[in-house]
């Protein structure tokens, strides 16, 4: 009988060793990944009005948040459909013009609040394909890539689109994975979301699925 208990000790023992392997790595992962945002955010955030002189992009956004918020029109007067609306919702720039008047400082924030995401989503979709620590490093190269850095600091849509298409990859890869159905979905309508907003996401979405 004593051994036969020592047997099933053994096991159990093991099983809340490697529970606690586990947690530990999970927490260490969270504060590496906030030390990596919060990089990512002063990095992004520091003189973001000196980003150079204001690109023709970032007025057209401007001029167009405000007239389809205060008129319900496009630039050229024409009165905006539901697309027009949907990717206006997507970009985010109905809420720059909410809380911060639209200008054009305020529209990118907002690319920095979707860059700021694709860094957590980075983070997701290198632990869904490999590990923790794959995750963790491909956020910290990511966070720190010139490019990254550069369209998380302009209004351009981008930077909006390369966010939901890291974000549709992970729900895509996690969905088959764990066979969740509403993963699966909600990647296709991310992929579909991304089209709305950059017409080369015709292109770049499904590559990023596939």
């Amino acid at each position: 009988m004593r051994i036969s208990q020592n047997e099933n000790a053994v096991p159990e023992r093991v099983s809340k060793a490697a529970s606690g392997d586990t947690n530990m790595l999970e927490r260490y992962s969270r504060i590496a990944l906030g030390i990596i945002v919060c990089y990512g955010t002063l990095i992004r955030v520091i003189d973001l009005r000196t980003v150079g002189p204001y690109f023709a992009d970032e007025v057209f956004s401007a001029v167009t948040a405000h007239d389809i918020i205060r008129h319900g029109t496009l630039f050229n007067g024409e009165i905006a459909g539901l697309l027009d609306r949907i990717s206006f919702f997507l970009s985010g720039a109905e809420f720059a013009v909410w809380f911060g008047n639209g200008s054009i400082p305020t529209l990118r924030l907002v690319s920095v609040v979707f860059g700021l995401a694709s860094i957590i989503g980075v983070y997701l979709l290198g632990s869904e394909i490999m590990n923790r620590t794959f995750g963790i490093l491909s956020a910290a190269i990511f966070a720190a890539m010139p490019w990254s850095i550069f369209y998380s600091r302009i209004d351009f849509s981008t930077g909006e689109v390369l966010c939901l298409e890291i974000f549709a990859a992970f729900l895509g890869i996690s969905g088959l994975r764990l066979a969740e159905s509403w993963r699966v979905c909600l990647s296709i309508g991310l992929a579909a979301a991304c089209i709305y907003l950059y017409t080369a996401a015709l292109v770049s979405a499904p590559i990023s699925l596939i």
